[in-house]
């Protein structure tokens, strides 16, 4: 039989057990540009182990233990980042880390979770921090398109487009495209769609970084041609950003149908003999009626002649 001392020993240690509490702090948000360093603060407090001197932290990136790890072994983070000593971690309770040189890549959710060993592994984690990288939303592309041109069948015509951007003034790099019908989902209007090859030409790389022109013409248009068409612009700027414009309705018009003269004979023919044909109805009809009022008259009064008028 177990002695009611020993009883009162276990039940006391197991309430130390259990009464281990490792609470995690970290504040919700830091908004920072790119090309700086941010630290990412992380403290902690335990209660039922004061003294302990066993232990270590780390950092998650999108998920708890299951995201990757922040560290200088993942490449997303090699010589980006600085620790913590080991005498802040146990002295000022202190778990941060400092990233350096950040990109837009780097905002997402991070977790800073604080390990112990006293009697029995401990543990606890923060409920988060997003890194909000500034740099990749203040760049922003205004892409400009005009809503409409028509043009006849077999011109040639230009579908404008250009373009600014906010936050990135010195760009050097990038590119553009177009679509028709829809953005990025319809067909790209290139030389290897062939429904354009040998009839698009296209800006230069000069006349897209300097003038912010990222125009097309089409050549020898048909009315097959009709649609909406998109202009999207890609910059490479600290990330990758893109917008795209509004659309351009291209309205080929044809010219056989309006300058054709045997078109608008044979419109006319068509037309007067349908008159004629209406007219020629009425007539019958007219006629008919009046042999069926003349019919009945003579019918009810007979030996009398009735001259009716229709």
């Amino acid at each position: 039989m177990m002695s009611t001392a020993g009883l009162l020993l276990i039940l006391g240690g197991l309430q130390g057990y259990y009464s281990q509490i490792i609470h995690v702090s970290q504040i919700p948000a830091i908004f920072t540009p790119v090309g700086s360093s941010v630290t990412l603060p992380c403290t902690y407090s335990i209660s039922g182990a004061d003294n302990v001197t066993i232990g270590s932290y780390k950092w998650y990136r999108h998920m708890v233990r299951t995201g990757p790890e922040v560290s200088d072994s993942n490449k997303d983070f090699t010589g980006r980042l600085s620790r913590d000593e080991t005498d802040q971690f146990f002295s000022n309770r202190s778990a941060s880390i400092t990233l350096h040189r950040l990109h837009v890549l780097d905002t997402g959710m991070y977790y800073c979770e604080v390990n112990f060993q006293h009697v029995r592994e401990i543990s606890g984690h923060g409920p988060g921090t997003l890194l909000y990288v500034t740099g990749f939303h203040s760049q922003t592309i205004h892409v400009s398109q005009i809503p409409v041109i028509v043009t006849p069948e077999g011109s040639s015509v230009t579908l404008p487009c250009t373009y600014n951007i906010s936050g990135a003034d010195n760009t050097t790099i990038g590119s553009y495209k177009w679509y028709r019908h829809m953005v990025r989902t319809g067909p790209e209007v290139s030389d290897s769609n062939k429904d354009f090859t040998g009839r698009l030409s296209r800006e230069d790389t000069d006349q897209f970084i300097t003038s912010r022109s990222a125009s097309i013409t089409l050549h020898r248009v048909h009315v097959s041609d009709n649609g909406m068409y998109y202009c999207e612009v890609i910059i490479q700027q600290d990330g990758e950003i893109s917008g795209h414009g509004p659309g351009t309705f291209l309205n080929v018009t044809s010219l056989n149908v309006a300058t054709s003269p045997d078109v608008t004979i044979r419109q006319l023919s068509y037309i007067v003999q349908n008159v004629i044909r209406i007219i020629l109805g009425i007539l019958v009809f007219s006629l008919l009626c009046f042999f069926v009022v003349t019919s009945a008259v003579s019918e009810n009064c007979p030996g009398s002649v009735y001259i009716t008028s229709i």
